[in-house]
């Protein structure tokens, strides 16, 4: 499985990164939107994992775009703020879910889940 990590901040990365250390997955971190859209473009990830606290209009925008480049990637996007207009906005322009940053151990259950399903595997708790 593919996972891009799209992310401002070092130390955000590091702990999404390391909350995937333990699945079989193929990992990229991207600091900047347009670092992301490439890496997408190239790669077709599975999942991105898209922070929309990065300059939240092209976060949209990006998220819009890796939408039409890779239509079958899952997008999660993940913010500090719980605006119900941003979580809108975020699903509306394609993110496949929009969750709270206080929340990012669901993501790792949601890549587990994804992953036990296609290999018919029990989850890693």
């Amino acid at each position: 499985m593919k996972i891009v990590i799209v992310e401002s901040r070092p130390t955000t990365r590091r702990l999404l990164r390391s909350l995937l250390e333990e699945l079989p997955v193929w990992v990229r971190e991207c600091r900047d939107l347009s670092s992301a859209a490439a890496l997408c473009a190239r790669e077709e990830p599975d999942y991105v994992v898209l922070d929309l606290d990065t300059a939240q209009e092209d976060a949209l925008a990006a998220v819009s775009g890796i939408r039409g480049t890779c239509p079958e990637t899952r997008i999660l996007a993940v913010t500090a703020d719980e605006d119900a207009r941003l979580t809108a906005a975020a699903l509306g322009a394609g993110a496949t879910r929009c969750m709270a940053k206080e929340n990012l151990l669901e993501i790792r259950t949601q890549l587990s889940s994804h992953h036990a399903t296609e290999h018919n595997e029990e989850e890693v708790p």
